[in-house]
């Protein structure tokens, strides 16, 4: 009897965690998420309409400056509902608000690869941990800033920025595979 009561908990825990996975999934992303999303009317990377690195400097900023609802925050800096978007040596930067990297995957599935990059301040004083997860048919890169308290990936870790480019067209040396949510680096 108490095998069958197993089961059955078993079972419903299961079927539980599945319809909840699954209503999540299917649920349109929020109007937060939506800015991010590539853009499908050009060959990625794409967004508003702007392939980077096809124009020069001048030209893309002059592209994204045309864009409807972007409010300019300096020369090459606009932002649109709490989101900053810049334009960084010919590529895309999206700098979202509270954008959690689980909602992305849902969106986007998992990446082709990921980079650790550790940064080390002029002075030496201060450092700081990147994790980069590249999208390579799609020119995407989602940044991630990690802290020493807690080097460890999770569905609730916040998304920095996203990039548009397509500067990587193949895996780099530094490149490792993606192992889902987990410890990313071991001070």
């Amino acid at each position: 009897m108490r095998t069958m009561i197993w089961m059955l908990a078993m079972w419903m825990g299961i079927t539980g965690t599945l319809l909840g996975l699954q209503t999540i999934s299917d649920s349109p992303p929020s109007q937060t998420i939506t800015i991010l999303n590539p853009d499908p009317t050009c060959e990625a990377p794409c967004w508003g309409g702007i392939q980077p690195r096809q124009l020069d400097y001048k030209a893309t900023r002059n592209q994204l400056a045309a864009i409807d609802g972007l409010t300019p925050l300096g020369l090459d800096t606009w932002s649109r509902d709490g989101h900053t978007i810049r334009l960084e040596q010919l590529a895309i930067v999206i700098e979202p608000k509270d954008i959690q990297l689980g909602d992305l995957m849902l969106l986007w599935g998992q990446p082709d690869f990921m980079i650790v990059r550790l940064q080390i301040s002029a002075r030496q004083v201060q450092s700081e941990l990147y994790v980069e997860l590249h999208y390579l048919t799609d020119g995407m890169i989602i940044q991630l800033q990690v802290s020493e308290s807690n080097a460890r990936l999770s569905p609730n870790t916040t998304v920095d920025a996203v990039y548009y480019d397509r500067q990587l067209n193949a895996r780099p040396l530094q490149a490792q595979d993606w192992h889902g949510f987990t410890w990313v680096w071991a001070w």
